[in-house]
């Protein structure tokens, strides 16, 4: 997880038994089609809760005066830390075509700001290969898939690039992923999650799944 690779592990202590999040990010997405009509990047914005933003800020020194303000250089340097991301985190943004995963290119131009008591991520990143939806199904999801964190879409994704295409949003099934949690959790033993901190990745079952359809290009 982004949260405990950059930040401090000391806010990512293992899960309760019951599946809950310990961070709340509100997420807003804005889809860009290129001059083909493929969505070819997308503008992401993480607007963390106000308990995580200040241990976040606090972990790096940062706001000590509390006076709900980063300076320019503080700014520049939490954006330059969170840009750096593992090779195994995929920053908790998923898509895929016809069912099959396509990835994203690394995150560019992260900005950071801190409003009312909240940390904001912004950035935008490249799909690996453009998506043409009227050829298929366009799913987006954004989660963390072992559920520390949860991602509240804002809203839709903004389309940029084309008028002939629909966003339909279709919420998770809370009490089918909790049990389905469950399940997985009940088949772990006491040592897989004692010393080797195992728990189910579970993170998209929690998640909305965003659908992209548009019509056949002429």
């Amino acid at each position: 997880m982004l949260r405990c690779y950059l930040i401090t592990l000391s806010l990512c202590a293992p899960l309760a038994a019951g599946a809950h999040p310990h961070e709340f990010i509100d997420t807003s997405l804005v889809l860009h089609f290129d001059a083909a009509g493929q969505i070819a990047t997308v503008d992401v914005r993480w607007v963390w809760d106000d308990f995580t933003s200040m241990l976040m800020l606090a972990d790096q020194g940062m706001d000590p005066d509390a006076d709900g303000a980063l300076t320019a250089a503080e700014a520049d340097a939490m954006a330059a830390r969170l840009s750096l991301w593992p090779d195994d985190f995929l920053g908790d943004l998923y898509f895929t075509a016809d069912g099959q995963p396509v990835g994203l290119q690394s995150p560019q131009d992260v900005a950071i700001d801190y409003q009312d008591g909240r940390l904001i991520m912004s950035y935008w990143r490249a799909l690996a290969v453009p998506l043409q939806p009227d050829a298929g199904v366009i799913t987006v999801q954004a989660y963390d898939p072992t559920y520390y964190a949860f991602y509240d879409l804002a809203g839709p994704p903004e389309l940029l690039g084309r008028a002939d295409c629909d966003v339909a949003v279709a919420q998770a099934d809370l009490n089918a992923a909790q049990q389905l949690y469950d399940q997985l959790l009940s088949e772990l033993t006491e040592e897989d999650i004692a010393d080797f901190g195992m728990y189910p990745e579970v993170g998209g079952a929690f998640a909305d799944m965003v659908n992209v359809t548009c019509a056949p290009l002429q």
